[in-house]
């Protein structure tokens, strides 16, 4: 996740001292305030289902792939 805001020369001394430490803990509070408002998609069942058959198909072809680059 990209946070242009969190490396502005415009952020107060105060919230970030240019550490490691203090991007991780922003990023930190960024991401759980994005957690704590999450709210799951509500798909009806054939939409549901569409997604899965194509992530099965995805799957298949991703391990038929990687089957033949072993055996090539």
């Amino acid at each position: 996740m990209w946070l242009p805001h969190l490396f502005s020369w415009r952020i107060p001394d105060s919230l970030w001292d240019g550490s490691e430490a203090a991007i991780l803990t922003q990023c930190h509070a960024v991401v759980q305030e994005n957690l704590s408002r999450y709210q799951p998609p509500e798909w009806p069942d054939d939409v549901l289902w569409g997604l899965g058959n194509a992530l099965l198909r995805a799957r298949r072809a991703l391990m038929q792939d990687h089957a033949e680059r072993l055996i090539n």
